[in-house]
C-alpha cells in the first residue's frame, strides 16, 4: 500500500466498512477516531428470537485482548459476559486430560446478538452512519483526493448511492463482496467439517467450566453461560456423523451429548439446533489494493475448536488502529499485511494439525498423545503460557500489532 492522498486524522478522511458484524462494527468504532465512517451491510438486523432460555444459539468466547478492546469502547459492562474459570480437554480414546483454571477468567462468554447490539449502539454514538440493507455494487478508483468510489444500492428503495472513501474495510464474511470485487482467492487448509450449535440444559451445575472432548471425527465443546445449568454447545464432525446427529430428535441428541460428555454433564434438554459448514481457509492477501483491507472472516475462517475466530478478527482491528496511529505509511501497511497473513496461516495450520493428530487411531499414536497430554498437564509453566497465548497476550497474539 502507498500513502493515502488524505491522511487518517484529516477532517475530510472517510472510511467505508462493508459488513456490520462484530468485527465490522468494532472497526467502525476505531475508525471514527480518524474521520467519518460509513458502514454498509447487506442484511437487516436479525429478528430471530432467542432460545427459550433467553440466549441466542451463537455465543462467542472472548479472550483478554478482545476484552480490553471492547472495554476501551465503554461497552464491556453491558455485555453481561460470563467468565470461563476452568477448562477440561480430553479425548475419547485417551487416558489423560489437560485442565486449565484461572479464578479471574480464562475467557468470557458473550451472546453474539448482545455483542452486535452494543457495538451498533457505540458506532452510532461515535457518529458512524450505518446503511442497511444495502448491496455494494462496485468499488472503483476515486478522484485525486479520495482513493475509492463505493457504489451501493439501498435494497428497500432500490436507490443507487455512492460514497467517496479514503479507506475501504471488507468485514463482510467468508463470502466477502469486497474480496470478490478485487478477485482475492482463498486458500483451503485442512479438511472441511460441519457443526451443530445449540444451548443445552444439564442436571449438574457447570461450575464456570468449559469442556472439549476430541472424538474420532471431530471435537464437541461446551461453554458455560450465566445460568449455572445452561451451556452453549458446538459439535463438529465429518459429514456422515454430522448428518446422523442432525437426524436425531431433541431427546436422542441430548442423550448423545451426555454420552460425549461422559460423566461431566447429564443433558436434560437442548434447544433449537443450527447447522453450518466449517471450511478453514485464508486469503492470499489481506490488502488486495491500495487502502483496501480485509478483516475477520473476510480474511480467514477457522475451525471453532479453539474459539479464536472472532478474537483474530478483533486482532485485525487492533492492527488496523496501529497502522492509522502511525499515519498509515506504506511500510506500516506492508508489515500489517504480512503479519496478519502469517498469523492466519499459523492458526489454520496449528488447528488443522491438532485435528489430524486426534484423528490418528493407531496404538503408538494414542500412546504418544497421552504422554504429551500428561507432560503438558503436569507443567504449570507450559499451561500458563498456553493460557496467555489463548488470551491473545502472548508473543503469537501480538503478531500484526507491531
Amino acid at each position: 500500500m502507498t500513502d493515502p492522498g488524505r491522511h487518517a486524522g484529516d477532517s475530510s478522511f472517510v472510511s467505508v466498512v462493508v459488513g456490520a458484524g462484530a468485527v465490522g462494527l468494532s472497526a467502525a468504532v476505531v475508525l471514527a477516531d480518524f474521520g467519518d465512517v460509513v458502514v454498509i451491510e447487506a442484511t437487516t438486523p436479525s429478528d430471530e428470537p432467542p432460545t427459550r432460555w433467553g440466549f441466542s444459539a451463537r455465543t462467542v468466547a472472548l479472550h483478554g485482548a478482545s476484552r480490553a478492546l471492547l472495554d476501551s469502547f465503554g461497552r464491556w459492562a453491558a455485555l453481561d459476559a460470563h467468565p470461563i474459570r476452568g477448562m477440561h480437554v480430553w479425548e475419547v480414546d485417551g487416558t489423560a486430560a489437560i485442565r486449565f483454571s484461572d479464578p479471574g477468567g480464562l475467557a468470557w462468554v458473550v451472546d453474539n446478538a448482545v455483542l452486535e447490539g452494543e457495538l451498533h449502539a457505540q458506532a452510532i454514538a461515535c457518529g458512524v452512519r450505518v446503511v442497511r440493507p444495502a448491496t455494494v455494487q462496485s468499488i472503483e478508483s476515486g478522484d485525486s483526493k479520495a482513493g475509492w468510489t463505493v457504489s451501493y444500492t439501498a435494497r428497500d428503495t432500490g436507490a443507487a448511492e455512492k460514497v467517496e472513501a479514503d479507506l475501504v474495510v471488507g468485514a463482510d464474511g467468508a463470502a466477502s463482496t469486497v474480496a470478490t470485487l478485487f478477485d482475492v482467492k482463498r486458500e483451503r487448509v485442512g479438511r472441511a467439517q460441519w457443526a451443530i450449535a445449540t444451548i443445552a440444559k444439564s442436571a449438574e451445575r457447570h461450575g464456570d467450566v468449559a469442556h472439549q472432548r476430541f472424538n474420532r471425527d471431530g471435537p464437541v465443546a461446551t461453554l458455560p453461560l450465566g445460568d449455572p445449568h445452561l451451556s452453549s454447545v458446538i459439535w463438529s464432525a465429518d459429514r456422515e456423523r454430522h448428518l446422523a446427529l442432525r437426524s436425531l430428535d431433541a431427546a436422542a441428541f441430548s442423550s448423545a451429548l451426555s454420552d460425549a460428555m461422559e460423566s461431566l454433564m447429564t443433558v436434560a434438554d437442548v434447544d433449537r439446533r443450527f447447522a453450518f459448514p466449517l471450511i478453514p481457509a485464508y486469503v492470499r492477501t489481506t490488502t488486495p489494493a491500495n487502502r483496501v483491507v480485509l478483516v475477520g472472516d473476510a480474511a480467514r475462517t477457522l475451525h471453532p475448536l479453539a474459539g479464536q475466530g472472532l478474537n483474530l478478527g478483533l486482532e485485525d482491528v487492533l492492527g488496523l488502529r496501529e497502522v492509522l496511529v502511525k499515519g498509515a505509511p506504506s511500510s506500516a501497511w506492508g508489515r500489517y499485511a504480512d503479519d496478519r497473513r502469517a498469523r492466519s496461516r499459523f492458526m489454520l495450520t496449528f488447528l488443522s494439525g491438532l485435528l489430524e493428530t486426534y484423528r490418528g487411531q493407531g496404538p503408538f499414536t494414542r500412546l504418544l498423545r497421552n504422554i504429551g497430554v500428561r507432560a503438558i498437564d503436569s507443567s504449570p509453566r507450559v499451561k500458563a503460557q498456553l493460557v496467555r497465548e489463548a488470551m491473545g497476550l502472548g508473543p503469537l497474539g501480538q503478531v500484526g500489532l507491531s
